[in-house]
């Protein structure tokens, strides 16, 4: 069964809208059709807004789109104190036999960017345009890295950063090679996140081995996450029955697969591939000679690779599988 949670907050805490499939876990047949595109990649690399659709919504709320919309003073200046958050939890819950409650989860938490409403003959839609990251050239943050000379990077990321992205707000987590010290005295000033991921990636691209991609930043979920090619954290064993197609190679060292929705997968994660066939429901289990076409029970491809950009495409009342998935772009770990 699918599952997702969407809630818009006021500045202060308070929840403006929310729309779920399941009311206090029990599941509504009558839910709004919601059709969501989130796509989050490293911020050295940042590939735009994110996209969300809501069906059948209030007439009031369509006619009063812009309540969802930033705000702004009579200067024309953004008022932060005015932007609603939007959250988006998503997942599979109880109904199926292969579906998996523990893979729900976040898939994103930012602020609202855009808002318009779409009437056209019966279908009314409110369409939401999300930007993770609070600060942008508009709003700039006022990030300043100060690396003082024989400190290492993970002090100087962590003052620059708990300014204008609280903990109580932001969870911060950090983890690269304490071998990051810098041998004279940088600077840097940074109106957003991106601005600061392209400079860190590239004081540090190369240093731990020729081809090292440097120290990544990622803003996913609310959790702001840095890392580097040391960061080893659990790796995440796939189930045959999570694939929705063959993993596929788009570029050197590049690989794609598509997984049935879940939010239990961020950036810099390791995840491994099922190696073989598994005793599943449904598969009858005869010998090789039997199956009409054995490759069709095995993955193409095998080993553990690192997560460098997600995308969870929905549609949920589409009837098409391949329209409530978690896109994986990742690179072999070495």
């Amino acid at each position: 069964m699918r599952y997702y949670d969407c809630t818009i907050t006021n500045p202060d805490g308070s929840i403006f809208r929310r729309w779920a499939s399941h009311t206090k876990g029990v599941f509504d047949p009558a839910a709004q059709n919601v059709e969501f595109d989130i796509i989050t990649t490293l911020y050295s690399t940042p590939s735009g807004a994110q996209s969300f659709e809501i069906e059948g919504v209030a007439l009031t709320d369509l006619g009063n789109a812009s309540e969802f919309a930033p705000q702004y003073e009579n200067t024309g200046a953004l008022d932060p104190s005015k932007q609603k958050t939007f959250t988006l939890m998503a997942g599979m819950q109880k109904g199926l036999p292969l579906a998996n409650p523990l893979q729900i989860g976040r898939i994103t938490r930012g602020t609202i960017f855009q808002s318009f409403g779409n009437w056209q003959g019966t279908e009314m839609a409110l369409n939401l345009v999300i930007v993770p990251s609070v600060y942008s050239y508009d709003n700039p943050g006022n990030i300043v890295l100060h690396w003082k000379n024989g400190t290492t990077l993970e002090s100087a990321l962590r003052n620059a950063l708990s300014i204008p992205y609280p903990a109580k707000d932001y969870p911060l987590s950090i983890n690269i090679s304490p071998t990051f010290v810098a041998t004279a005295d940088v600077q840097h000033y940074s109106s957003s996140l991106e601005d600061l991921a392209q400079t860190v990636q590239t004081l540090t691209e190369g240093k731990l081995s020729p081809n090292d991609p440097g120290v990544m930043i990622a803003l996913q979920n609310g959790l702001l996450n840095v890392y580097d090619s040391t960061y080893k954290p659990k790796v995440i064993q796939l189930s045959f029955t999570d694939l929705v197609g063959q993993p596929t190679w788009i570029a050197s060292k590049t690989i794609i697969f598509k997984l049935v929705m879940r939010g239990d997968i961020s950036l810099g994660s390791l995840v491994q591939l099922p190696a073989k066939m598994q005793n599943a429901p449904g598969m009858a289990l005869t010998s090789a000679e039997a199956y009409p076409s054995n490759i069709k029970y095995k993955t193409l491809f095998n080993g553990v690779f690192r997560v460098n950009a997600v995308r969870h495409i929905g549609n949920y009342r589409s009837a098409d599988g391949a329209a409530w998935v978690t896109v994986l772009q990742c690179v072999p770990y070495e």
